[in-house]
């Protein structure tokens, strides 16, 4: 950093045409004013940075059901390693405030999204990957921490709801949609292993009734099939934005070879396995 202000001061002493020896006034003058302009700079680039952040925040303001399961959880594992219960409080706080703003009162089902500029669901899709994110981060969550009753209550009533309507929507071949309640949109691997693996959890940990285990058996035969030998798995659809203005944005996602694919599907065997 010093020799390159004494770069710049050689510079603005050449442009302003001064020669001076080392010790000169003129020297540590010019020295002084790129001093300035180098702090005048930054303060100028933090200025825009800060309100450039701020405004994309502000803009951005929303909650999405990935949230829980990418995020949250890792908080709540910290909290629970360092010891800290400001970090499980805010974790638990989190899913009660995801619970409020997407979980759909009338199907059980979850948006994948609610943004606080017009208080809406964006394209009010229920999204079959986002939608499995809760059905496994529910579980992992109270495994994970000794929540008490009021907030364990209110989690565990929204997955039985979650649940119960996924029985009602999964497809005669065993899989669920990428859009749960529309049967015109494709039938989705990594959705599905991790509606299997979340709710073979929530049964093993008596959660919801047994019952449900058989909804995530008969999803085991079609996912084995999506397998192919070098453990690919197929049917899987590629990272998937928000879906602002229309449900047909989920039905035009390309399927893709992904790595949740076979990670979703790594979680569903090795839960399935449990009932051997």
């Amino acid at each position: 950093m010093r020799n390159l202000l004494k770069h710049w001061t050689d510079l603005l002493l050449g442009w302003l045409g001064v020669t001076s020896d080392t010790g000169g006034w003129d020297r540590w003058i010019a020295f002084l004013l790129v001093l300035l302009f180098v702090v005048l700079f930054d303060f100028a680039c933090r200025l825009v940075i800060v309100r450039g952040v701020r405004r994309l925040v502000a803009r951005t303001r929303a909650v999405w059901d990935d949230t829980l399961f990418m995020t949250v959880l890792v908080l709540a594992n910290m909290g629970r390693i360092l010891g800290r219960q400001d970090y499980t409080d805010e974790a638990v706080y989190q899913f009660l405030l995801h619970t409020k703003y997407l979980a759909d009162k009338k199907t059980g089902l979850w948006y994948h999204g609610f943004t606080f500029h017009g208080n809406h669901n964006f394209a009010g899709a229920f999204w079959g990957r986002g939608n499995c994110w809760v059905t496994i981060a529910i579980p992992l969550l109270l495994e994970m921490l000794p929540i008490g009753q009021p907030a364990r209550r209110i989690l565990v009533n929204a997955l039985e709801n979650q649940i119960a309507s996924l029985a009602k929507y999964q497809d005669g071949n065993g899989m669920w949609h990428t859009l749960i309640d529309d049967p015109t949109s494709y039938v989705e691997a990594s959705a599905t292993s991790g509606f299997g693996y979340g709710i073979l959890k929530a049964v093993h940990m008596g959660l919801v009734d047994a019952a449900y285990a058989e909804n995530a058996k008969k999803a085991l035969a079609p996912i084995l099939k999506c397998i192919r030998e070098d453990g690919i798995v197929d049917q899987v659809s590629y990272g998937t934005a928000m879906g602002r203005e229309t449900k047909d944005f989920y039905k035009q996602i390309p399927l893709r070879q992904m790595p949740y694919g076979q990670a979703m599907a790594m979680l569903f065997l090795m839960e399935a396995g449990e009932e051997a």
